[in-house]
């Protein structure tokens, strides 16, 4: 019953999409947008919105990992050959059944079942999306972890993932209260946080916030974080993994702190890699675009973006 919930929502999700992407062929038809402006509208309609579109309406969530697209590629080519996407290879990708609010992992959540996945393959298919979209970098570049939650007029809330090896004794201070901590992450970066207020130590162990199913903000306070933020203090938020180390710090970054965090050296290799991606999606895209606009030509093809009209 909930594969064909599933495949209903899917089927739904691709006639509104074409529907609306055919309204914007018709107005780029009839001279009313650039080949710039429907670009974007038909990359924001699919490739950022997809994630969305996956948890909420369909409850799915893809892992992106070494292993997993190991197994993701190998469902792909079995399912582009008529058989079941169905594989040992690698681990699971695809995930289904968690809260349709949760961005990480929450405990009830399943592996999609074969025909789950072919749902999501539908989608890709549907929308020219490349599978090698969804390969992870590789192992030698670093990625930041960084996630945008939201965005506000002059600044955006996001979170950083910063699994914690040392946090200064932060864990087992009784009162950390009014101090400051320097934490180190795993790949070496460190964060210098003065403590606002904490839960109790007993709370910090395997506590879930219910509203996004992530681990619960064990402290608040203000601080700095190397690669990310400039050199003034931010409000940061503070999440411990199920024993109580640090594994999320959340904060807002302003202008200045986006320019830190695009010149920092270590993320260069990761931005290079990503633009690679982004290209490879670009083209897909572009083809998708063209069945609704004969006349389209990408502007990056003739050296620069199109002005507006």
């Amino acid at each position: 019953m909930e594969e064909m919930l599933l495949t209903d929502a899917v089927d739904r999700i691709i006639r509104e999409t074409r529907t609306f992407l055919s309204r914007a062929g018709s107005q780029f038809n009839r001279g009313l947008l650039s080949c710039d402006q429907v670009y974007r509208i038909f990359r924001d309609a699919i490739w950022t919105r997809l994630p969305d579109i996956c948890r909420d309406r369909c409850g799915l969530r893809v892992v992106r990992s070494g292993p997993a697209w190991l197994r993701l590629r190998d469902e792909w080519n079995l399912w582009r050959e008529g058989r079941p996407p169905e594989s040992s290879l690698g681990e699971a990708w695809l995930f289904c059944g968690g809260s349709r609010e949760a961005w990480e992992c929450s405990p009830e959540e399943r592996e999609a079942s074969p025909e789950e996945k072919a749902a999501f393959f539908q989608l890709m298919e549907a929308f020219r999306i490349p599978v090698d979209c969804f390969c992870p970098p590789p192992e030698e570049i670093t990625e930041p972890g960084l996630h945008v939650v939201h965005t506000y007029a002059d600044a955006a809330a996001c979170r950083i993932s910063f699994l914690c090896v040392d946090d200064g004794g932060l864990a087992q201070d009784p009162a950390p209260a009014g101090k400051t901590f320097v934490l180190t992450d795993r790949r070496g970066l460190r964060a210098r946080v003065t403590i606002r207020d904490a839960l109790p130590p007993e709370k910090r162990e395997n506590a879930i916030d219910l509203d996004d199913c992530l681990p619960l903000a064990a402290y608040h306070g203000t601080g700095q974080i190397e690669g990310f933020t400039a050199c003034r203090d931010r409000p940061m938020t503070l999440r411990s993994d199920g024993s109580g180390a640090v594994c999320f710090l959340g904060t807002r970054l302003e202008e200045e702190d986006w320019r830190v965090y695009r010149a920092y050296p270590l993320w260069q290799a990761y931005f290079r890699w990503l633009a690679g991606r982004d290209q490879l999606y670009r083209q897909g895209c572009t083809g998708l675009i063209r069945l609704f606009c004969p006349g389209y030509a990408d502007p990056e093809d003739s050296g620069g973006e199109e002005a507006d009209p």
